[in-house]
């Protein structure tokens, strides 16, 4: 994984979060979900297509675990699951990191990493010949305007204003004008100022 830190990764999952919410007040609809539990900001990626990734912050502590539903390394799909797979994948992961997932969601991972230190040093145990599912999940977390720009051509069918997107990007956060600009209803505002909540606690 490149070299992103804690505070690099926040931005990147704040601006697809606000932009996924302002694109459609449809829940159903959008790829991502977050909330806070006491110190805990968990942020859930998900497709509807059967592909998942989840983003656990915990202090300096970050969790980024992800499912490839058609990876071979998917083992809820083997005829025999290798579960020699699941203890290399979390080998050396603290203790208090897995105990944030639940059991099933430990069996949906085809890759994850971790950092202990605020995203100084990651840790992986990846799998040969495989990554997982993890480029192309990851690369959601993208810090390029115009990826998200063409995601939200790609996903919704919108044009988003390239000037706005950028801002979005650079600095995590926009005006209500702003984001109606890029579509935001009035319902889309609130959620979107509830989110930001999450990181003011």
């Amino acid at each position: 994984m490149e070299n992103i830190t804690a505070e690099q990764l926040k931005l990147r999952l704040r601006s697809l979060t606000i932009l996924d919410m302002a694109l459609t007040s449809d829940e159903w609809l959008r790829l991502m979900s977050a909330g806070r539990e006491g110190d805990l900001i968990w942020h859930i990626f998900d497709n509807g297509g059967g592909d998942r990734m989840w983003i656990y912050i915990k202090g300096s502590s970050i969790v980024i675990k992800g499912f490839d539903h058609e990876s071979e390394l998917n083992q809820l799909a083997a005829a025999i699951p290798n579960f020699g797979f699941f203890e290399k994948t979390f080998r050396g992961m603290p203790s208090v990191l897995i105990r944030l997932f639940e059991q099933d969601e430990l069996d949906e991972t085809t890759f994850c990493l971790w950092t202990t230190d605020g995203g100084e040093t990651w840790v992986e145990n990846p799998a040969e010949n495989t990554d997982g599912g993890k480029d192309w999940l990851m690369g959601y977390l993208t810090d390029d305007a115009e990826e998200f720009c063409q995601w939200a051509k790609d996903y919704y069918g919108k044009d988003l204003p390239f000037e706005i997107t950028k801002k979005l990007v650079s600095d995590g956060k926009l005006s209500n004008d702003e984001l109606k600009a890029l579509g935001a209803s009035d319902e889309a505002l609130q959620e979107i100022e509830e989110y930001e909540k999450i990181w003011a606690l």
